[in-house]
């Protein structure tokens, strides 16, 4: 881990909550509660109720810091628990009840995780000469019971119902933006240029619903894609261009329709990162020349790059 992670994840703790649902296993329950409870199944349902309780601050661990090696242990224990088949119907019979507990909304993008990673692990095998095999049926049925009213919400917009599942398991609600923001962003972006191959997307109404237009992630949307590096161009299929120029117009046509102080917060966020880059001799050709913009059609944008600019006349070679 770099200093500088180091120094951010200072004085992190795995919560307790997330220790107990790692730790826990069936037959330590049934030793610990053989008083309590008669038969196995009324013993087996209480012990998914108890996983349960542990389940919320198990989420969130996961979503906010499983990239860490220090929690990479616990993850891989909870996952051990999230992919018991009897915990899967048990969630799902629950959900289907009404019952509603704290993260629940962010439950997809962790399922959205153990897809991802078994695959992975199914591609390394094959690579090896090896077969494994996972089933991932209920997994993605829970998912998809969560994200239902979401879903439906996509595809009554026309949007593929593939591209809308990805999308809904990487930000599954905005609140997940609330950390690691790039990240996401960035595995969002991905998914939907991967689509772009087969399908074309509506990233403007794609956008809009998964953010809920109001919760102000629009900016941080718009600073990823400018940044965006312009070779990826070279790679792509005509369908990946049809998207990334769809992206371009959003951006510019959101930007312009920003406050002031929002046009100019996204360009010096666009412009601080590019210097990083350049300290490091990694910057090269961003999304879009911003400077030739038509003034005519983008002058509160033009009027932002000018006083960035003003400031310095060495940011002019990032517009």
């Amino acid at each position: 881990m770099s200093k500088k992670n180091e120094k951010k994840n200072q004085g992190f703790k795995i919560p307790e909550d997330a220790k107990k649902m790692a730790k826990i296993s069936l037959k330590r329950f049934k030793k610990d509660n053989e008083d309590y409870y008669d038969g196995k199944k009324e013993m087996k349902k209480a012990y998914y109720a108890q996983l349960l309780d542990y389940l919320p601050e198990s989420i969130q661990l996961i979503v906010r810091y499983g990239h860490l090696n220090e929690v990479k242990e616990t993850k891989e224990q909870i996952y051990a628990k999230l992919t018991d088949s009897d915990f899967i119907k048990f969630l799902k019979k629950e959900i289907k009840d009404d019952l509603e507990f704290e993260n629940l909304e962010l439950l997809p993008n962790v399922i959205y995780d153990i897809i991802r990673s078994a695959k992975k692990a199914i591609e390394e095998a094959e690579a090896e000469g090896e077969k494994v095999e996972f089933d991932l049926d209920d997994l993605i049925e829970l998912s998809e019971l969560i994200l239902k009213k979401k879903l439906k919400k996509m595809t009554k917009e026309h949007i593929d119902e593939k591209v809308a599942f990805d999308a809904l398991s990487i930000i599954p609600d905005p609140s997940i933006l609330k950390k690691s923001q790039y990240f996401h962003i960035r595995s969002l972006f991905n998914v939907l240029y991967e689509h772009a191959k087969r399908v074309e997307i509506n990233f403007s109404k794609l956008i809009k619903i998964l953010l809920k237009d109001d919760e102000g992630y629009i900016g941080s949307i718009i600073t990823f894609a400018l940044l965006e590096r312009k070779e990826k161009l070279m790679s792509f299929t005509d369908g990946q261009k049809k998207l990334f120029n769809d992206i371009t117009e959003f951006c510019f046509k959101e930007l312009e329709s920003m406050k002031k102080d929002d046009i100019y917060a996204v360009l010096k966020a666009y412009t601080e990162a590019r210097k990083r880059d350049d300290a490091q001799n990694k910057d090269t050709n961003r999304r879009y020349y911003i400077s030739s913009l038509p003034e005519s059609d983008y002058p509160k944008i033009l009027k932002a790059v000018e006083k960035i600019c003003g400031s310095s006349e060495n940011l002019k070679k990032y517009f």
